[in-house]
């Protein structure tokens, strides 16, 4: 796989033919989202005249693909550049992820997201086909919401306003001081902890506020796992990594290689159960996405924590999850 700055690259191509988007065919990863080599070159653009500085990771191959939304830690704060290891590895496999840079006070986040949703619903494809044309976002039915940390919250916050705005959430080692409630949205959840990163003596991922409380306090359906022997800074990319392990968390001896498999174990199942949770079995379910998602003897890591709430199993009946 390469990465291009795409911000330097491409012509722009006039896409907009709605006859050929109404019933569009998306893409979605039909191999081992683990192990299999990616499936298309990533580009990445940076977009500034919007409500928030956002970087945009993209398929090469043309097509037409789901979309990921992330916030990274610390509320936001935690650029969304220090991620782009995941970033890159989940739009390989066929996801428009989308990282925002958030600089403004926790009280205006949701309204702020809000615009911004409606400026990229509006104005995403015709940026990415400066770069790669024939590439589309569809948000329709295809959207996805991520966080790592404290950007969860945010999410919280999000879908405690608009319950339906996404179709899947993916939880990455979430730690919330906001949520105080039980959640009413009833999109698929996927909710990730790390194994040691709520341990003393500085807890990045404090007991109480962790990924356990998270699976408490949300609605079915729901999953989880705990990545077994991991901190909490794993996910980020190496700079975040080594400051937290030199300084703040308490993170595990980890090799590059181990590294290296636990970010494609979190980007791999991320990317499993989006697919698994976006696609019908109209589709065929390619691959048979919840294998991924279920049967963790595929997974490159060890888990535990291994919780599953379908409680309200009707409302995945349109899934490739049951």
């Amino acid at each position: 796989m390469s990465f291009v700055n795409t911000n330097n690259i491409g012509t722009h191509y006039n896409h907009m033919q709605s006859e050929a988007l109404e019933q569009p065919q998306v893409y979605y990863f039909g191999g081992n989202p683990y192990t299999d080599p990616a499936y298309t070159d990533v580009g990445y653009f940076h977009i500034e005249d919007s409500e928030y500085s956002t970087f945009v990771y993209h398929p090469i191959i043309p097509g037409n693909y789901p979309v990921l939304y992330f916030f990274g830690g610390f509320a936001g704060f935690v650029p969304s550049e220090m991620y782009t290891t995941v970033f890159k590895r989940i739009a390989s496999l066929g996801v428009i992820t989308i990282g925002f840079d958030i600089l403004d006070p926790f009280p205006t986040y949701v309204k702020y997201f809000l615009q911004e949703h409606s400026f990229l619903k509006q104005n995403l494809n015709d940026r990415i086909a400066n770069y790669a044309p024939n590439v589309l976002a569809i948000y329709t039915n295809n959207t996805a919401f991520s966080c790592h940390s404290g950007g969860c919250d945010i999410i919280a916050k999000i879908f405690d306003q608009d319950p339906d705005i996404g179709q899947v959430i993916l939880l990455m080692d979430p730690v919330g001081y906001v949520i105080d409630h039980h959640m009413t949205t009833t999109t698929p959840t996927f909710i990730t902890g790390s194994g040691i990163g709520d341990q003393f003596p500085l807890p990045c991922a404090p007991p109480g506020q962790s990924f356990k409380r998270f699976y408490n306090e949300w609605n079915c359906p729901k999953i989880s796992y705990n990545a077994t022997g991991y901190g909490h800074c794993a996910f980020a990319d190496d700079v975040v990594y080594y400051v937290c392990k030199y300084t703040v968390c308490k993170e595990g001896p980890q090799s590059h290689e181990e590294l290296d498999r636990y970010r494609s174990w979190a980007s791999g199942v991320m990317v499993a159960m989006l697919g698994a949770s976006l696609q019908g079995p109209a589709s065929g379910c390619p691959g048979n996405p919840k294998q991924y998602v279920f049967d963790t003897s595929t997974m490159p890591i060890n888990v535990s924590h291994f919780k599953v709430d379908f409680g309200c199993k009707d409302i995945l009946r349109h899934t490739c999850l049951v």
